[in-house]
């Protein structure tokens, strides 16, 4: 873990205000080993730097430090998007079930249902975000995802649809980053 932190910090694409999270975090580790918060924070950075693995590696050393279970869901959930983001999606969708048994989440749900879909239960995915929409109209993760699954699916006009939607129920999507990403669509269903 130390060689990958030493490397972490030569990266070229390293901010200084990632640099100084590295550090930071770096140190929190030093001076108290035995706690999950520097690993929670070391996983952090490595997220952002886009190194999933060490983010994990991290975080896995921050779950065997936890023994509160509520204190576990964040460290599950961040396990989920990590693995995620390294598009290991059987992996992500065992570790959000795991974090689901702890807090069952809308927002939660919404990924797990859109890891199904990767993984090629299409339909039975797209349902499941339909109903957790449905049954939370003004969450903008559930939004995203079933547009991303109606685009990667061909089905332009229900993402469409549910881009529109999203924007007339909550007005706070218009200016949101996960939603500003479907570009030309935004600009088609205003």
């Amino acid at each position: 873990m130390k060689l990958a932190i030493k490397e972490a910090l030569k990266a070229p694409n390293l901010s200084d205000e990632n640099r100084k999270k590295l550090e930071q975090a770096k140190r929190y580790v030093e001076e108290a080993p035995n706690l999950p918060n520097g690993y929670m924070d070391m996983a952090a950075a490595y997220y952002e730097l886009g190194n999933y693995q060490e983010a994990v590696a991290n975080l896995d050393k921050a779950l065997s430090l936890t023994y509160d279970e509520k204190a576990k869901f964040p460290i599950l959930y961040n396990m989920t998007l990590a693995y995620y983001e390294g598009r290991d999606y059987d992996t992500a969708l065992i570790y959000a079930q795991m974090a689901l048994n702890i807090n069952n989440s809308a927002e939660l749900n919404a990924l797990a249902a859109y890891l199904k879909f990767k993984l090629g239960n299409k339909s039975f995915s797209i349902s499941e975000l339909k109903t957790i929409l449905k049954n939370n109209p003004t969450s903008i993760e559930a939004a995203q995802y079933l547009i991303k699954a109606y685009i990667e699916d061909k089905k332009y006009n229900e993402a469409g649809k549910v881009l529109k939607d999203i924007k007339k129920a909550n007005p706070d999507a218009n200016d949101d980053p996960r939603i500003m990403q479907f570009g030309i669509l935004n600009v088609i269903y205003k």
